[in-house]
């Protein structure tokens, strides 16, 4: 997760350079990761009997299951040219573009429209986002956008 300092650096860079600035929320995110080891579930049938289940995926509430979703988003991030700051691994850069994570929400800022666009195709391609355009509330900060 982005630290609260850079999701607040990346507004003000965004509005001082006039870049366009995207929220995304990737959908059921944990269930997009795959596990890297064995976990099994037990559960109990209607005649009473017990039955094991191998997990897959991570599911909510597994210890592993925010770390998991951590290695695949920046795997997904990673494979769409972005590279993670050192000083704050939620944070990933291009040249001109910027996207901040927390949990499973995601900041974009970029210069323009079209780059934000081919950004979000390519992220699409491996996990289902909620698109909810200019942020109006993230990290418990409620943002208003105002122009005179």
């Amino acid at each position: 997760m982005m630290r609260p300092e850079t999701f607040k650096m990346l507004l003000i860079i965004a509005l001082y350079k006039g870049w366009k600035i995207r929220q995304w929320d990737v959908i059921a995110a944990y269930l997009q990761a795959d596990l890297h080891h064995d976990v099994y579930v037990s559960d109990i049938t209607e005649t009473g009997e017990i039955e094991y289940w191998k997990l897959n995926k991570a599911l909510y509430g597994l210890k592993q299951a925010g770390h998991e979703w951590f290695q695949t988003l920046r795997t997904i991030l990673q494979s769409c040219g972005l590279f993670q700051y050192i000083g704050d691994k939620g944070t990933y850069h291009t040249k001109d573009l910027i996207i901040g994570t927390h949990v499973d929400d995601l900041l974009a800022i970029r210069s323009s429209n079209k780059t934000l666009d081919a950004t979000e195709t390519n992220i699409e391609r491996t996990v289902e986002l909620d698109k909810r355009g200019n942020p109006t509330r993230m990290l418990g900060i409620e943002l208003k956008w105002e122009k005179d």
